[in-house]
């Protein structure tokens, strides 16, 4: 038997989203609003509230890095998502390394074994975020990468693959 869910609530029950270090410039936001659009051309979006700081810099530079953390950058996940990187440096704060990207004038975050170089081709406003959605143009990938030491967020907490809530 099934029941009826509010409809409000249902980011509690949806499968988990994953949690990403998006850096645009020299700014770092939590972002757990990131999905893959289309695999030719590789296009993902991303979900930003516009009343945020980093609204304001992507609609500025018009690109993003999609950096992918594993479980042992939780701290630095959820400072970055728990801060604003308006008056604050958020690399100097958590200690993570930056460098240079290949093709677009934003850093990658060395600790995060996927960097994801991002275009910004499309803005659409869709209820309380703006998606920006990024052309993929080059892709980092450490050799000893598992996708399951990847973060996933759902309802309000942090999870690895093996569905194991985070602290």
């Amino acid at each position: 038997m099934k029941r009826e869910y509010p409809i409000d609530q249902t980011g509690e029950i949806f499968p988990h989203f994953p949690v990403v270090l998006t850096t645009i410039g020299d700014n770092i936001i939590t972002l757990e609003f990131v999905q893959f659009f289309s695999f030719e051309p590789p296009i993902i979006g991303i979900g930003i509230n516009p009343d945020n700081y980093s609204h304001q810099l992507i609609e500025d530079k018009k690109e993003f890095v999609i950096n992918i953390p594993t479980i042992e950058l939780i701290d630095e996940v959820k400072f970055c998502g728990n801060n604003s990187g308006r008056n604050l440096d958020k690399f100097s704060a958590t200690g993570l390394t930056t460098k240079q990207s290949e093709v677009i004038n934003s850093w990658l975050i060395e600790e995060c074994p996927i960097n994801i170089e991002c275009r910004v081709i499309q803005e659409e406003s869709i209820g309380n975020c703006d998606w920006f959605f990024g052309e993929i143009l080059k892709v980092h990938v450490t050799e000893d990468y598992n996708r399951l030491d990847a973060l996933l967020y759902s309802g309000n907490f942090y999870q690895d693959f093996k569905l194991r809530e985070l602290k």
